[in-house]
């Protein structure tokens, strides 16, 4: 009876292995399923968010007349950086919601049912309504996120602090730095945490980010009462994190999101384990029944505002920032913290496989 129990215990363990291998739902990076949206942002409305110098337009209060580092005395009109965000978040929660990107769609129009977002090429998802006030509304692009494997020369020389382990895939935009054959575009100097800007433009035309609000979007599936409750995992950014979203909702708080402290000690890169409660979002009416989007916000800042960098001469850096984004990311049945990892839970179903051996082999021993 005994060594019924543990062969029965025994292939529980070897059943919940490979369920658990089976039931994790990849949504990291290197998988063709992640898309971007932008929200461009000029060099005043920075200057305004971190110094505080400059004026609400009268007539127009979410706009801002400031200087900038280069021109500190000459005032331009430019969006609040608080506006652009507002406007990329009404994007996410009223046009993507819970709208699942379509990994498959080749449509490079601009289309309104894949939102743009998987297309090669960059254009406006929303235009300008020519009824209301332009500071109701302002064009917000998509476009599909480009990967580069870790063994790239744009990983190597620039993006390396963005893999935990060393080997992945790193996700940017169109215009994301890469490299000829004589030179590359950014240098990272992990030793000084200093980037090195090589050059405007490269080869097929790559060069520098635009400035503004990335949303780095990838869809997933939630079925109600499903073990598939949690999103698990890590991510990392270059540029400055904004936060974590789900359909457009801001994830704030410790109801919903474990998010760790800041795993790197660095002025460009940052990297965050996270857990994000499905099951308490979908009663919440956050997360739908059937597709949803989850989507990280990442602020490319001008060259301006960073301490440790260099710009080769001639390089008009201004109106240039740097972005990217990298994951490993699983929908999951519980958090890693709170389940055992599959392998162990191999380990220990073959040892109650062999303890239950042991035992049948004593007992026709002692018969």
């Amino acid at each position: 009876m005994k060594t019924k129990l543990f062969t029965v215990l025994s292939v529980m363990c070897v059943l919940a292995f490979v369920n658990a291998a089976k039931a994790d739902i990849d949504l990291g990076t290197g998988t063709g399923n992640w898309g971007t949206a932008f929200s461009d942002i000029h060099e005043e409305a920075y200057y305004y968010k971190a110094t505080g110098v400059g004026t609400l337009d009268s007539k127009n209060p979410n706009w801002v007349k400031a200087g900038s580092l280069r021109h500190p005395n000459t005032l331009d009109t430019r969006d609040t950086w608080d506006l652009r965000l507002s406007l990329l978040e009404s994007y996410l929660s009223n046009t993507l919601g819970a709208n699942q990107i379509d990994a498959t769609s080749s449509d490079a129009s601009n289309s309104k049912t894949n939102y743009g977002l998987l297309s090669n090429s960059h254009h406006k998802l929303k235009d300008l309504d020519s009824d209301v006030s332009k500071n109701t509304y302002k064009s917000i692009y998509g476009r599909k996120a480009v990967e580069y494997a870790s063994n790239t020369a744009a990983v190597t020389n620039a993006w390396s602090p963005l893999l935990r382990d060393g080997t992945g895939t790193v996700l940017s935009v169109n215009t994301s730095p890469t490299n000829d054959s004589s030179d590359h575009n950014w240098i990272y100097n992990a030793a000084t945490d200093t980037m090195t800007v090589q050059k405007k433009t490269i080869t097929n035309g790559a060069g520098d980010h635009n400035t503004g609000l990335y949303a780095f979007v990838n869809g997933f599936n939630y079925t109600d009462g499903s073990e598939l409750s949690y999103i698990d995992g890590w991510f990392s950014v270059l540029g400055e994190f904004v936060g974590i979203y789900i359909n457009g909702f801001a994830l704030i708080g410790t109801e919903y999101l474990t998010l760790s402290a800041d795993q790197l000690n660095s002025e460009w890169f940052s990297s965050y384990d996270v857990g994000i409660d499905l099951a308490a979002l979908y009663a919440n009416g956050i997360v739908q029944d059937g597709n949803n989007n989850i989507e990280f916000i990442v602020d490319a800042v001008p060259l301006d505002y960073y301490a440790n960098k260099s710009v080769a001469s001639g390089i008009n850096e201004y109106d240039d920032g740097a972005i990217a984004f990298a994951a490993g990311l699983s929908q999951t049945t519980a958090p890693n913290s709170q389940t055992p990892e599959p392998a162990t839970l191999l380990i220990f179903g073959i040892g109650l496989v062999g303890l239950g051996l042991r035992r049948q082999l004593m007992s026709k021993k002692s018969a």
